[in-house]
């Protein structure tokens, strides 16, 4: 089955996660160093299958031990370098309850993302670019085919012309009644899938299905799991995104210091172009993408 599949507005949680965008690695850099000269920090997603893009920024020398000052007083810029095209991005406060209610600064747009621009993100103050990153994004066009359908041998093989940057599979929850479980709502359990993928080829890569261990839902018992139905989210990278040798064969050196997978200029962080699609599985079979 093939797809080139239209732009659907599905906004999915924003999960960033620094180890995944293991690009111009630099093992040279000591994770102890003051940088002066660095101004801010930058993480986040531009998802082309997205219909809000969100940016997290932080000012580096802000002398705030956790969390943010109020306002940042700067300007977040997001130029289409393909299109020619610019937009600035809204200032947000997220609040951070498990970090002591820290509050941090999203700056967010609702401007088109699209598969293969090339797109520069500037934090500007006083009509200054102070930091700044540049990313690609991926072609969307794919295809999958599946393997197996019951159990843990159900596969999910996809061809791309664009590396696997994430991989996860969702398992509904149902409250199941039991005494003392009354009260609840469904809820989701995410386990990652990235690191059991296998690459078939250079461009085709598959992924297989993990039913959750007892350990991973201990402290579910309250919830019933139906195996069969399920969903797997995928990730897909702009071409500057590593392919699979290059990320499992990274020391760990590689991995462990904060300036290791950063495409920022005047900063650290990391700002991706991505692919997110979820495939919905029922009783072994691909039912929806979207």
């Amino acid at each position: 089955m093939h797809f080139s599949p239209s732009r659907h507005y599905v906004l999915l949680p924003l999960a960033i996660v620094c180890a995944l965008f293991a690009v111009r690695c630099d093992t040279t850099v000591d994770a102890f160093v003051d940088r002066p000269g660095y101004k801010y920090s930058m993480y986040g997603i531009l998802d082309v299958n997205r219909d809000t893009q969100w940016i997290r920024v932080e000012n580096l020398q802000d002398g705030v031990g956790i969390g943010a000052p109020d306002t940042l007083d700067v300007t977040v810029r997001l130029t289409d370098e393909t299109a020619g095209t610019s937009t600035v991005l809204r200032d947000s406060i997220f609040r951070d309850v498990s970090a002591l209610n820290a509050q941090y600064h999203n700056f967010w747009t609702t401007a088109p993302i699209h598969a293969e621009h090339t797109y520069r993100l500037d934090v500007e103050r006083d009509g200054r670019v102070e930091t700044t990153a540049t990313t690609t994004t991926p072609d969307s066009v794919f295809t999958y085919d599946t393997r197996g359908g019951r159990g843990s041998e159900f596969y999910l093989i996809v061809t791309s012309e664009t590396p696997l940057a994430g991989a996860k599979a969702i398992f509904t929850g149902i409250p199941n009644n039991k005494p003392g479980c009354g009260g609840l709502t469904p809820i989701e359990v995410r386990i990652d899938l990235y690191s059991s993928t296998e690459a078939v080829s250079g461009d085709t890569y598959r992924i297989e299905r993990i039913v959750p261990s007892a350990k991973v839902l201990q402290g579910y018992d309250c919830y019933d799991f139906g195996f069969e139905n399920f969903k797997i989210r995928t990730a897909d990278g702009g071409p500057d995104w590593p392919g699979f040798e290059e990320y499992h064969q990274l020391p760990l050196e590689a991995t462990i210091q904060p300036d290791s997978f950063s495409n920022v200029d005047g900063g650290h962080g990391y700002v991706a172009g991505v692919y997110r699609r979820t495939y919905v599985i029922k009783d072994g079979n691909v039912k929806d993408i979207y």
